[in-house]
């Protein structure tokens, strides 16, 4: 008995290693080919300069920058990915692929943004800055999100408590003068309509997404509404 247990689990560790030597391959051929495209975008582009600046101190003051061509950004990208493609195919599942995305995807997007900008100057300090400043109402909504899922609501409504809790918090910091007011009246909303949903979905069972939508719906309306007849400047 013992060995045909043992027999059993050493054909299921046979198939998972198959499996994962399987999936490994297609996740190197995937790499290797994106390392050919970027060797064929390379073709013709490395008379286009692509310039990176870094504002070392201060905005519009000394900037640090970096200056190349487009086609040997796309060279070395597509190299690095056939690099990783074969060695993701060759090693297998063994081969740390996740953390080589840590250098692919820098690349990728060095040389799809020199690309775009075709000879023009990146301003890398703002780029990042503005990617920042937009991440992070993003970040907080994902993890609003991931909260609820975990006390087993499906939030939908994320959107609508950020539309209602700024246009309120807006308002309140307009009346008061007083940043503080603002942001208090504007997590007491982003509450209300947390509270309007799990009233919906959990004591009279209503389809969480249903319900998800209809808040969104209903706060994009409410929100357009208050911003064109409170909010927006009246001529005269």
């Amino acid at each position: 008995m013992t060995s045909v247990v043992g027999a059993a689990r050493a054909l299921e560790m046979g198939e998972a290693e198959r499996r994962g030597l399987q999936a490994a391959r297609i996740r190197g051929a995937v790499i290797a080919l994106l390392g050919v495209a970027g060797l064929w975008a390379a073709r013709g582009a490395f008379n286009v300069a692509a310039t990176f600046s870094f504002w070392l101190l201060e905005q519009g003051g000394a900037a640090w920058s970096i200056t190349t061509t487009v086609g040997m950004l796309w060279l070395v990208a597509g190299s690095v990915a056939i690099v990783v493609g074969g060695l993701q195919a060759g090693v297998g599942a063994r081969f740390p692929w996740r953390q080589s995305l840590f250098v692919l995807a820098p690349l990728y997007v060095a040389a799809i943004l020199g690309a775009l900008l075709d000879g023009k100057v990146a301003n890398m300090t703002g780029v990042f800055a503005g990617s920042l400043e937009l991440a992070v109402p993003i970040t907080l909504g994902a993890l609003a999100g991931i909260l609820s899922e975990r006390s087993g609501m499906l939030n939908i409504a994320i959107e609508g408590k950020f539309l209602v809790g700024a246009c309120a918090g807006a308002i309140a910091a307009s009346i008061t003068d007083s940043a503080v007011a603002g942001v208090l009246v504007a997590v007491l909303c982003g509450m209300a309509v947390g509270y309007m949903l799990a009233w919906l979905g959990i004591r009279h069972q209503v389809d969480q997404i249903i319900a998800g939508v209809v808040i969104n719906i209903g706060a994009i309306g409410i929100t357009n509404f208050v911003f064109l007849r409170v909010l927006a400047k009246t001529p005269g």
